[in-house]
């Protein structure tokens, strides 16, 4: 019984030669470039620019136990940036300044960061530094002409904030969408508001309702007169830099106070004088004023003087016609 033979062929394996990927090959995009070769990327600046993608691709990099990433290592400076699904990390150590930089060369271009919370949650830039001198710094800068801006905004009764804190105190700026701006320290205390229908400012460790002053101070205050000397010849008095100046004389000195008719009202303008030297001083009345002196008031347009040294005299403005002494000592002489 014979037993049969069944001949065998071999043959040399051979890799396949030229490229394998036909065109098309890619499940998206055009990652085969002309002569079948998967590209990652492109060439910088290359024309044809094979790899694209022709749609949108995701990448799961977490699941129930594992959490994935792609990391990025300048071996050099050993920062490294590191992109996953919920974050972006950028780490260097000692010395190194890892940025992130958003540059544009064309007219009319912006470079954006932003940040869009469509429910009520918060959107938030957070610097921390860690160790003792550490230093976190926002710097903006404009070329000659142009603006820098930080803007907070916020719609309907939203509140807008710039917070500066530096424990144990902050300076909170805010606007809360009702017609001012307020200067608060440690989110409870405000102690400077602005009025924004009226520009009327108030200062003061406890804020009240707006009395319609320009400036209100709500609590207590020191200060000093602020004295102005005058020598002899007549001195124009400034409607708007001059109220409560404590003026003196050196010489013959001549007061002429200011038109204080229609939108030149200032009603509540206070002039103090007090007498230094001799040759006395005169307060001149602007034409159709007068000065009321008690019982007593100066002609239209006329004037009280004294030439006794220590008398002093203050005349407050109720209208643009009438000025009213609410204080005076020694001798005063009206014409």
């Amino acid at each position: 019984m014979g037993i049969g033979l069944v001949a065998i062929q071999t043959s040399a394996k051979k890799e396949q030669s030229g490229s394998p990927f036909a065109a098309g090959s890619a499940h998206n995009g055009t990652s085969i470039d002309a002569a079948g070769k998967v590209v990652l990327g492109n060439d910088i600046s290359d024309p044809l620019a094979p790899a694209r993608l022709t749609s949108d691709r995701e990448i799961i990099v977490e699941d129930t136990v594992n959490l994935f990433g792609l990391n990025i290592n300048a071996a050099v400076t050993g920062i490294t940036t590191r992109l996953e699904g919920a974050d972006i990390q950028i780490n260097g150590g000692n010395n190194t300044s890892p940025a992130l930089i958003l540059s544009s060369s064309g007219a009319l271009s912006a470079n954006q960061i932003q940040m869009n919370n469509t429910a009520a949650g918060d959107n938030d830039i957070l610097l921390v530094t860690d160790s003792l001198g550490g230093n976190n710094l926002i710097s903006m800068q404009a070329t000659a002409g142009g603006s820098s801006a930080l803007l907070a905004r916020t719609t309907g009764s939203g509140t807008a904030q710039l917070r500066i804190n530096s424990l144990p105190d902050s300076l909170e700026i805010f606007s809360t969408g009702n017609g001012f701006i307020n200067f608060q320290i440690d989110q409870i205390n405000t102690v400077w508001r602005i009025q924004t229908s009226t520009f009327n400012t108030q200062i003061g460790p406890t804020l009240v309702t707006f009395n319609g002053a320009g400036l209100q101070v709500s609590g207590s205050f020191t200060g000093r007169d602020l004295v102005q000397g005058q020598g002899a010849g007549t001195y124009n008095v400034d409607r708007d830099l001059d109220s409560r100046k404590l003026f003196t004389n050196s010489g013959a000195a001549i007061f002429q106070l200011p038109n204080m008719s229609a939108a030149l009202l200032r009603a509540g303008f206070i002039l103090r004088l007090t007498i230094d030297n001799v040759a006395g001083a005169t307060v001149q009345t602007f034409a159709g004023q007068t000065i009321r002196f008690g019982a007593s008031a100066t002609s239209v347009g006329g004037t009280i003087s004294s030439i006794v040294v220590g008398s002093t005299l203050e005349i407050v403005l109720i209208n643009s016609a009438t000025w009213v002494t609410r204080s005076f000592t020694g001798t005063w002489v009206l014409t």
